[in-house]
């Protein structure tokens, strides 16, 4: 059972330093060697507890949920303050985008519940001063997708408005009737669609995530909305790169 616990400590090890490369084309191709590499263990740790009574299943699901966050709070124990505000957007992310899909990913019912129970632990044990959210490989992966409205979606979605809601439709009928009509809008688009799917991951993990996400919408999405209905295209394009430069430089590492 030791080694099992051991694999996952490894898996937060090794992905940890992927961090600071995590790019959409590069990170299907680092997802599936991380998979090649762990895979044979959390499939182990699934066989495990399916074959546990019935009665000891959820006591395994709970002690593996508390392998890497006990792992990494014992490392935060050894930093001073300035290491641990440095170290701690790089933890997140690294289960953010890494781990806990890594866990989740396939059909291993008791994966998930661990997964879940990781999450669960990692942010009662206050491992970091950010929130961890659930996450899965496919959301991540389809994130990197969609390009220039992946903001606007995680905003809309706050708001419990749908994927075709008319924010999100006017946004991507701007992308793709002017944006991508030129070779400075692709080149825009193409700028976001590597940094998007990491801004929303770095706001998802803010205590005060809801708020964040209603002055983006209030501040920066409605004053694109009526740039774009003004016919105004270029000064939307300018409202947007401001607001994700804004975010970029408050919410990503360097």
């Amino acid at each position: 059972m030791e080694e099992l616990k051991q694999g996952l400590r490894t898996l937060f090890d090794e992905m940890l330093p992927k961090t600071k490369s995590f790019k959409s084309k590069t990170y299907e191709q680092t997802f599936s060697d991380m998979m090649d590499a762990h895979s044979e263990n959390l499939r182990l740790i699934e066989e495990a507890i399916y074959t546990a009574d019935e009665e000891q299943q959820p006591v395994l699901i709970k002690e593996f949920g508390a392998v890497i966050p006990e792992y990494a709070k014992s490392k935060t124990a050894e930093m001073s303050k300035n290491q641990l505000n440095a170290k701690q957007i790089d933890f997140n992310m690294n289960m953010a985008a890494y781990v806990i899909p890594a866990i989740r990913y396939g059909d291993r019912a008791f994966c998930k519940q661990i997964a879940e129970e990781t999450v669960k632990q990692w942010n009662g044990q206050k491992v970091t001063g950010l929130t961890l959210q659930t996450s899965t490989y496919e959301d991540i992966s389809g994130g990197f997708k969609k390009k220039l409205c992946y903001i606007t979606t995680a905003v809309c979605a706050e708001q419990g408005k749908p994927d075709n809601c008319q924010e999100l439709e006017c946004l991507r009928n701007y992308r793709d009737t002017y944006l991508m009509k030129t070779l400075d809008g692709r080149a825009l688009v193409e700028e976001y669609y590597e940094v998007a799917p990491v801004l929303v991951m770095m706001l998802d993990m803010q205590k005060n995530r809801q708020e964040l996400y209603g002055e983006i919408y209030e501040e920066s999405l409605l004053p694109c909305l009526e740039a774009i209905a003004s016919g105004d295209y270029e000064g939307c394009k300018d409202k947007y790169k401001a607001m994700v430069n804004g975010l970029r430089g408050k919410y990503l590492p360097s």
